[in-house]
């Protein structure tokens, strides 16, 4: 696995085309996956800070390549400013029960409910409540816990809590898209090694490939 880091030129006319739409986003991404297969994972998400940067993060399974994502939405006369590569299986076969993280995520927090006439509809999370609860509930599966602060919540903070709408081209005819998204930071603690190796390289939740579900580690500050 490979984590990659890419900033953005938010000034560009490309950068803003493709922020408008995570369809976009996804597309590019993948143009730069050589051989890309369909079964292939592959995790993004995008990230803004006060800066006013555009931090773009992938993991995949193979090596990128994003120089033509450089020439729509980078800095193509400035080889300074490029993308930079992790071996992302140091950090995976490094985690052990006990460790401590900081944790960013951004997620889609939904719950599936079936009508009276047996149908199935996603609906999403609206309140911060719904869904640091929608996270919290994941921590199992996920193979962590969530550190409690001295009130004895869980450490996780909702933030940048949007909706989002574009178009989603797989055909010739389009089909609008509507996502409930939000950002996660916070604390946690590993429990179940394994279970969380799997979470950081399959994602967690749905709308994957639109910016969600990629889970990220920093050592605590």
């Amino acid at each position: 696995m490979f984590l990659t880091h890419m900033r953005l030129n938010p000034s560009r006319g490309g950068t803003r085309r493709l922020l408008a739409s995570p369809q976009r986003i996804h597309a590019a991404v993948l143009a730069g996956i050589p051989d890309h297969r369909d079964d292939e994972r592959v995790l993004w998400r995008i990230d803004q800070p006060a800066n006013h940067d555009v931090n773009l993060l992938v993991t995949s399974e193979r090596q990128p390549d994003f120089t033509g994502l450089i020439e729509q939405a980078g800095w193509p006369a400035r080889p300074d400013i490029t993308w930079t590569t992790r071996d992302y299986d140091q950090l995976l076969n490094r985690l052990a029960s006990g460790q401590t993280w900081q944790f960013r995520l951004r997620g889609n927090p939904v719950i599936r409910r079936r009508d009276d006439t047996g149908r199935i509809h996603t609906i999403p999370h609206l309140t911060a409540r719904q869904q640091r609860d929608w996270l919290v509930a994941r921590a199992e599966r996920v193979g962590v816990r969530f550190v409690p602060d001295e009130n004895d919540e869980p450490q996780v903070i909702v933030s940048e809590r949007r909706t989002e709408s574009f178009t989603r081209y797989a055909s010739a005819k389009g089909r609008h898209v509507t996502l409930a998204t939000a950002r996660f930071d916070g604390l946690l603690e590993v429990t179940d090694p394994e279970a969380l190796r799997t979470a950081l390289s399959a994602g967690i939740g749905r709308a994957k490939a639109y910016g969600c579900g990629l889970l990220t580690l920093i050592t605590p500050r």
